[in-house]
């Protein structure tokens, strides 16, 4: 009988919990950016560009997120297709 290790952690865990993915040294940096100009578009006390970088800011993440979505969704296709490659030799 074939080892399904992998695949019974899918099924039955957090499959987020076994990728899990640490930031690296360029994340860190770019956090720090983003966060820096936060702070600086909130301290310039006009509410209008401050409403309008949050606007900006949500538009962004949205994006990511479809991003990050559609790749995973790609990742877990070519998964399937890979594996039922596998199992046919």
């Amino acid at each position: 009988m074939k080892n399904n290790f992998i695949i019974s952690q899918l099924l039955t865990e957090n499959p987020c919990e076994l990728v899990a993915l640490s930031n690296n040294e360029e994340q860190v940096r770019l956090l720090d950016v983003l966060s820096d100009l936060e702070k600086e578009f909130k301290n310039l006390g006009d509410d209008k560009v401050w409403d309008l970088f949050k606007k900006f800011q949500d538009a962004a993440d949205a994006l990511a997120y479809e991003e990050m979505c559609r790749c995973f969704e790609n990742g877990v296709k070519f998964g399937v297709m890979f594996g039922m490659a596998l199992a046919e030799d």
